[in-house]
């Protein structure tokens, strides 16, 4: 396992162990372009989502949890 795979599980892990309310329905992976001040050129973000709609590409928009280290 490469440092960027073994740094990602840990993340996820330590994010799914949080208290997720019962009302979070679907998560959320969203990938964003970052600054290079952080290191990285892309980053990666977890939320937890209300609804999920198939038919609705805004259903993530609909945030009620996000991790500590989001």
């Amino acid at each position: 396992m490469n440092g960027f795979e073994k740094n990602f599980e840990e993340w996820l892990e330590e994010s799914l162990e949080q208290d997720i309310p019962d009302k979070v329905k679907a998560f959320s992976f969203n990938l964003y372009e970052s600054s290079l001040r952080e290191g990285y050129e892309f980053g990666i973000e977890l939320i937890g989502a209300y609804r999920f709609d198939l038919n609705d590409e805004d259903w993530a928009c609909d945030e009620v949890w996000e991790p500590p280290q989001r």
